[in-house]
């Protein structure tokens, strides 16, 4: 990082009350949306490597700033990608104390056949260094990092070619939720993440279609779902949103950490464990906002570690 984007950092940072309150009236117009993957003190190596956990103490303490700090009820939401298994047995145990219902963005075929995520599996098999999958990525052109850009027909040709123990990549990815766990629950709604996890702009049109009827028709049976779509991995392109809306998505969720909305496109702003107070969280709210203004400069130091 810059120096000074360093001191433009600690400068807002310190000034997060008086700059909240400032651009309180920006929020005040928006249901601003938090998104999670797993709440866990004992988060996976996958879940470590790519900063999805959270700690309960942590969440705990961010839901109770987010409710202090968004009075009316409904003006927040809490998102869960993936279905992770602490995010049922410790984040909805928590958010229940606050009578908040969350809405968990899931891959049905992953949850319901305790397959791995494509984005954890392709990530062990770089993690191991398979030659044979490193060579087979090279050949066809598919860029790094893998995981985003692997389509389905190319994965599964992987997978014919190599002999991969399931069981090491789910305890390399994390356990999942029990899915029965989910549906129909009068506390938590669900909605659609795709149906194995590819990285949408890795798809064709045709087959991201396929891939988000696929998992629509496994979870419109159940009442607690609603019609609402999160990207894997955040990333998306104008042709995925057209197939979206054409398919009556009344909202799309993205993952930039900005509050920006154009139509039913929500960005949602990520919380993790360095967010332990009311002054770091009111400081992610209002890179948020500035990004929304469009001081992407200014904002693009919400990436940075240090």
């Amino acid at each position: 990082m810059s120096f000074l984007k360093k001191i433009a950092k600690y400068l807002v940072l310190k000034l997060s009350n008086l700059l909240f309150n400032l651009l309180y009236f920006k929020i005040q117009k928006k249901n601003i949306t938090f998104c999670y993957h797993e709440i866990s003190n004992k988060p996976s190596d996958f879940q470590k490597k790519f900063n999805l956990n959270v700690k309960p103490s942590v969440f705990r303490k961010q839901i109770q700033v987010l409710n202090n700090i968004f009075e009316k009820k409904n003006s927040f939401l809490v998102s869960f990608d993936d279905g992770y298994e602490g995010s049922l047995t410790e984040g909805l145990k928590i958010l229940d104390k606050f009578n908040i219902k969350p809405i968990y963005f899931i891959c049905y075929y992953c949850l319901k056949n305790n397959f791995p995520l494509v984005s954890s599996l392709v990530s062990y098999l770089e993690k191991k260094k398979n030659k044979k999958f490193e060579t087979y990525c090279l050949i066809n052109k598919i860029k790094k990092p893998f995981f985003l850009n692997i389509n389905e027909e190319q994965l599964n040709t992987c997978l014919k070619k190599n002999n991969i123990n399931i069981g090491d990549v789910l305890n390399y990815q994390g356990k999942f939720l029990k899915i029965k766990k989910l549906i129909n629950s009068k506390k938590l709604f669900i909605g659609n993440h795709s149906y194995k996890h590819f990285n949408g702009t890795a798809l064709s049109n045709i087959n991201f279609e396929k891939d988000i009827n696929r998992n629509y028709q496994k979870l419109k049976i159940y009442k607690n779902y609603k019609n609402y779509y999160a990207f894997t991995n955040g990333r998306f392109d104008n042709d995925k949103l057209k197939i979206l809306n054409k398919n009556k998505y009344t909202k799309i969720f993205s993952s930039n950490n900005t509050v920006k909305k154009k139509n039913n496109l929500f960005d949602r702003i990520c919380l993790d464990n360095n967010d332990d107070n009311e002054q770091k969280i009111k400081f992610k709210i209002i890179i948020g906002i500035l990004y929304n203004f469009g001081f992407y400069k200014f904002a693009s130091f919400k990436n940075d570690n240090d």
